[in-house]
């Protein structure tokens, strides 16, 4: 990938997120300090605005178990998790793509398939006291749409 394109890929996803982060401030212009390209704030910002809830799903899950999640709450993604603790340690992350791709190479076979066989990994993750600018940057350089956030480091 050449330096305009990731540059392009770059501002798409800024777009992006300044939309949603709009969205969930309630729409209001998002302050930017500095840089044009600079926004203010971070990851627990928005989580107080969103909210916390988390949708996962542990490994040995099936993918037909996996859609009827993703069907079922309308979205995109789902974090895979292990059974260890409250919200478990974040092992993987399985995207509608991945499901796709799973039945485009093994059939509709691939839907009794562990999550764990088709998700990806290593997941790109984000931390509370990430910066929304951090977090653009992980999202560009790890060309995805959506991020986990794990518990801030200690």
């Amino acid at each position: 990938m050449d330096k305009e394109s990731i540059k392009g890929a770059g501002q798409k996803i800024k777009g992006k997120i300044e939309e949603v982060v709009g969205k969930i401030l309630g729409d209001k212009e998002l302050e930017l300090h500095g840089k044009p390209d600079q926004l203010e704030g971070d990851v627990a910002r928005i989580l107080a605005a969103k909210g916390r809830d988390v949708v996962r799903t542990e490994q040995h899950r099936t993918l037909a178990e996996a859609v009827e999640i993703l069907m079922a709450r309308n979205i995109g993604a789902i974090v895979v998790v292990d059974a260890y603790g409250p919200y478990g340690h974040v092992l993987g992350i399985l995207w509608e793509r991945d499901i796709v791709h799973a039945i485009a190479k093994d059939g509709g076979a691939a839907l009794n398939d562990a999550v764990s066989k088709y998700m990806a990994t290593p997941v790109v993750t984000a931390h509370e006291d990430d910066s929304l600018n951090m977090v653009m940057e992980k999202m560009t350089v790890g060309r995805c749409r959506h991020l986990p956030v794990v518990p801030t480091r200690s």
